[in-house]
Formats: structure tokens, C-alpha cells, sequence
């Protein structure tokens, strides 16, 4: 297994206008998907917090609730991770840093 170093998204040469809203469209599409992920966490935290209540179901059901539950805590952290890299590759760009980074 090869460990990959460098940047998540290749953000090296994209300063044209097309470049950026094309990125920026990305962000949105991740911030949706995000919402999307935090509202299926939701669901299934509250199933699973009915499953270990002790309400009657069958042992199945409550093993796969409860796997489900933590499936989604695992997907939205992995979406979130993923925002965190974007957003840290964008806010490394010259435009986003400070000009005192720029009087040299």
C-alpha cells in the first residue's frame, strides 16, 4: 500500500474565474451532501436510542439499527473530514492569507 502525501484536491493551478466557481460548486455540493448525512445520522441515533431502551423488537432488527447508527456517525464525520480538507487547501491560497505573507 502506497501512503499518498499532498493535497486532497488538486488546487495548484486553478485561478482562472471558470476554475474557482467550478470549486466553489464543489464546496456546495459537499455542504448539501453534509446536511443530507447529518439528517440520516439523526434518524438513526434516534432509532437506535429506541432499540437500546428496551422496546419490545427482534434481536435482528435491534443489532442492525444499532449498526446502521453507527455506519452514519462514521459517514458524516468522513464528509465533514473531507469539507475540513477543502477548506484548509482554500484558505492556503495567497488570496485567502493575509498581505503581510506578501512584502518579500
Amino acid at each position: 500500500m502506497q501512503l499518498r502525501t499532498g493535497p486532497v484536491f488538486s488546487l495548484g493551478d486553478r485561478d482562472s474565474d471558470a476554475d474557482r466557481a467550478e470549486l466553489f460548486r464543489d464546496l456546495s455540493e459537499i455542504e448539501t451532501d453534509l446536511r443530507r448525512r447529518r439528517r440520516l445520522r439523526d434518524l438513526w441515533n434516534q432509532r437506535a436510542e429506541l432499540a437500546r431502551s428496551g422496546l419490545a423488537m427482534p434481536d435482528k432488527v435491534r443489532r442492525d439499527t444499532l449498526e446502521l447508527a453507527e455506519f452514519y456517525r462514521y459517514f458524516v464525520n468522513t464528509g465533514e473530514r473531507l469539507r475540513q480538507f477543502l477548506l484548509a487547501e482554500l484558505y492556503s491560497r495567497p488570496e485567502h492569507q493575509p498581505s503581510y505573507h506578501h512584502i518579500n
